[in-house]
């Protein structure tokens, strides 16, 4: 590998340690939006079935079902918002042919052209 490849990011190939783990910008971050993505998720989750125990261990007091129910709300408006996000990011780099990091991988553009840069 020659110092102008070194120096220039090259989108073709996939840099990794030699344990295996990403070692280029566009590849840790397209990994970070998808983990942030799936930790909303799960938070998500986990707050529709909190919500709903909640609800059933009421014992029917008019303030905790009220405080379950709107919690229940509050977690499915979030999904909500997190599908609509995911849809519109994903119409984004469809459409732009740009990579954002959930459906494309984030890329950062090379300044060669696959061949060796000349200054």
């Amino acid at each position: 590998m020659d110092i102008y490849n070194l120096l220039a990011q090259n989108t073709t190939m996939n840099v990794t340690s030699p344990g295996g783990i990403p070692t280029d910008l566009g590849t840790i971050l397209t990994w970070a939006i998808r983990m942030i993505f799936l930790f909303a998720g799960l938070i998500v989750a986990y707050n529709i079935i909190q919500g709903g125990l909640d609800w059933v261990q009421s014992g029917g007091e008019k303030d905790k079902v009220e405080k379950a129910q709107k919690k229940i709300t509050a977690s499915i408006i979030g999904l909500i918002i997190l599908f609509a996000t995911i849809a519109v990011v994903g119409l984004v780099e469809r459409v732009f042919g740009v990579g954002l990091g959930l459906t494309i991988g984030i890329t950062f553009p090379s300044f060669c052209n696959g061949a060796a840069c000349s200054f």
